[in-house]
């Protein structure tokens, strides 16, 4: 080895310009040969649009785990950082910043507690109001169906089509703030469109509506569960399951928890057809016509990028 590179990895290594980050875990299971590691947008370094930075493109970051473990010969247990965590790290490599190791996360709480959401907060007000949580979502709206019951035959149709079409734009910008490729959101969405037709109502348990993901039996109470949450005087349960922008969240909530099968494949999956296989084979209760919801992704995805 010359000294010059002797000189390099001293520099790089050694410590002399450390550089550390923070950043959100996008995904936490890796593909093979990856184990124990966890793809990472690093604030700061990649930009938060996945149509600048797409998330094939950032780093598998290595973890740093406790001296109690082995480390040695698959001895020990592996990081547990799930994704949607707020992790602090160092770049090994200094200001290249390609390496990055994580040596842990920061608590942060994701959903308003009770006593938060019994706050006066004009959140419909807020431009960051995202960044409430659940509580910023209730207090989103939609145009209403009901207006769609006045008017001509024609003139209800328009409107139907109008808010069908709002719905799926709302969906696709959710899921790709939340960290998904837009082949990967288009894939969600349409399944949604497919199974329910972005019809959010919900009607008793064994009726024919059952909201966007058409849920049955357990994962409709789940849902049941997480709306018991946020409720307050003016919006109780009842109200809050038929809420568009809470179902979206629920559906993001239950891929992180009940289905995170479906989420790593997903989140790994390159292109839209397969990310079409794996949301109709692993996310929804009944079969799903994979064709069917590949041709709606198609048209979704081409929509937007012809803008």
């Amino acid at each position: 080895m010359r000294k010059d590179d002797l000189r390099s990895l001293s520099h790089i290594y050694y410590g002399d310009k450390v550089r550390w980050f923070i950043g959100t875990v996008i995904d936490h299971t890796p593909p093979a040969g990856y184990e124990g590691r966890v793809k990472v947008r690093i604030h700061g370094v990649h930009s938060p649009k996945t149509s600048d930075i797409p998330e094939r493109d950032l780093p598998w970051a290595q973890i740093i785990v406790p001296g109690t473990e082995g480390g040695i010969s698959g001895i020990g247990r592996n990081p547990q950082i799930l994704s949607g965590a707020l992790v602090f790290g160092i770049f090994a490599d200094g200001k290249s910043s390609q390496i990055p190791i994580i040596i842990g996360s920061l608590p942060r709480i994701e959903l308003p507690t009770i006593t938060q959401l019994g706050k006066s907060v004009n959140l419909s007000s807020n431009e960051n109001a995202y960044d409430y949580g659940v509580s910023a979502l209730i207090a989103k709206q939609l145009p209403s169906d009901i207006s769609a019951g006045q008017g001509s035959a024609g003139r209800r149709s328009s409107f139907r089509k109008q808010t069908i079409n709002l719905r799926l734009s709302e969906a696709l910008k959710h899921f790709i703030d939340a960290g998904y490729t837009l082949e990967q959101a288009s894939a969600i969405v349409s399944g949604l469109y497919i199974v329910s037709g972005m019809e959010p109502t919900i009607t008793a348990p064994q009726g024919d509506l059952r909201g966007l993901a058409n849920w049955k039996n357990t994962r409709l109470n789940n849902f049941v569960v997480f709306t018991e949450k946020y409720e307050t005087l003016n919006n109780p349960t009842s109200v809050l399951i038929q809420n568009f922008y809470v179902q979206l969240e629920f559906i993001l909530y239950e891929l992180r928890t009940f289905k995170t099968v479906a989420n790593g494949k997903i989140l790994r999956s390159r292109r839209l057809e397969q990310a079409v296989d794996i949301i109709s084979e692993y996310y929804f209760d009944d079969a799903v016509d994979a064709n069917s919801v590949r041709q709606k992704a198609l048209d979704i995805r081409d929509q937007i990028l012809r803008g």
